[in-house]
């Protein structure tokens, strides 16, 4: 036992020599940097009072940047946002959002789920050209 437990001290302690001798170079991407899965393809144009996407925090001039595993490198057309909501009835999908008029983004949770209007979400999503 005290045979482990000085193997896995000296273990220890060489990576900790090792990570103060190792100089690494990180590379940092400024956050307003156009990358495919930041940028916007959908446009929120209505949000109905206590439907799910209002609960969830959209606002009317909200651009989606993702939503769920959609991005704009992989979005097709809008029934690929129908099939994913209607398959996520009750379970959240996680959206980033850019706020309208900035550059701001935010992560917003969206549970998809009959309430008293219309469709899943509440909200009427339109891509952007």
């Amino acid at each position: 036992m005290k045979q482990i437990e000085a193997g896995l001290i000296e273990v220890h302690e060489n990576n900790v020599n090792n990570l103060s001798n190792t100089t690494e170079s990180i590379t940092t991407t400024p956050s307003n940097t156009n990358l495919p899965n930041k940028e916007p393809f959908l446009r929120v144009d209505i949000v109905s009072g206590q439907s799910p996407a209002e609960i969830a925090g959209l606002h009317v001039g909200d651009l989606i940047c993702r939503i769920g595993t959609i991005r704009k490198d992989n979005f097709r057309t809008i029934q690929d946002v129908a099939s994913l909501v209607n398959n996520s009835e009750n379970r959240s999908i996680t959206l980033l959002v850019q706020r309208a008029n900035t550059k701001e983004q935010q992560t917003l949770t969206l549970t998809p789920k009959k309430w008293s209007g219309n469709g899943l979400l509440g909200c009427k999503l339109t891509p952007l050209s």
